[in-house]
């Protein structure tokens, strides 16, 4: 363990730079909530405008970045390319299964706090 040095096996992290390919390639994952009508605007905008900049850098200083952005529907929706996208990552079968009902899960519930879970809603015509 790096963060108690009155264990036993306690070692100190040392930073080093990377000096291989496989050392210096990074796999960025930005993951946002839009309409199912919005996903692939969402995506270009993504990786245009917010990561442009930080992926020029890392380039610049020798990096190999990757950027996916995997946009997940306001209603719930998943769509293939996100399992795709996932599978990238090395998520395939019960995990990448478990990962998809709980950003399932995550997208409803916070699609229920910003729509007010629990009001009243008015009935009248």
């Amino acid at each position: 363990s790096h963060l108690h040095p009155e264990e036993d096996d306690y070692r100190e992290l040392v930073y080093t730079t990377p000096t291989t390919a496989s050392q210096k390639k990074l796999k960025i994952l930005e993951v946002c909530c839009t309409s199912l009508a919005n996903i692939e605007a969402r995506k270009a905008e993504k990786t245009s405008d917010k990561y442009a900049p930080l992926l020029e850098r890392l380039i610049a200083a020798g990096y190999t970045p990757e950027l996916y952005v995997v946009a997940l529907g306001t209603s719930g929706e998943i769509t293939t390319a996100t399992t795709k996208t996932l599978g990238k990552f090395g998520m395939k079968d019960a995990p990448l299964d478990n990962l998809i009902q709980a950003l399932h899960k995550n997208t409803m519930v916070g699609r229920l706090h910003r729509h007010g879970a629990g009001a009243q809603q008015d009935s009248s015509p």
